[in-house]
């Protein structure tokens, strides 16, 4: 997987878009991504996205960085491998960079996380 790309877990109650956000080939045990949702008044509001973002969006969307998830890039590419992760269209470079800097910016997520992007020099 590369930053940018976005996929859906097949075979789970999860229909949430996610994208990768770390930079796997810096560091591939360290795949960092977050998920697009559905805007209402709790959810985060750092980032807000509407069709024109992304192919995958219908209506106003935000991103959870509070669910933003790591895994190992091996473990991903045995779940693309057997079919229990689809591949969509990835972003464009520069929503990457909003959905980066808006973990930066973002009070829900987590330090490590944007530890992680600021050490593979992705954020300030």
């Amino acid at each position: 997987m590369k930053a940018g790309d976005a996929f859906q877990l097949v075979g789970v109650a999860d229909k949430h878009l996610w994208i990768v956000i770390s930079d796997p080939a810096a560091d591939p045990s360290r795949v960092l991504f977050v998920n697009f949702t559905t805007y209402g008044p709790l959810e985060d509001q750092t980032v807000i996205l509407g069709p024109t973002d992304h192919s995958f969006i219908q209506h106003k969307t935000c991103v959870a960085y509070s669910r933003c998830r790591e895994a190992n890039g091996a473990d991903l590419e045995k779940l693309r491998q057997s079919g229990r992760l689809q591949l969509y269209d990835p972003v464009s470079p520069e929503l990457l960079q909003r959905l980066r800097q808006g973990a930066a910016d973002s009070p829900r997520a987590k330090i490590g996380h944007v530890q992680l992007l600021r050490d593979q020099g992705l954020i300030e």
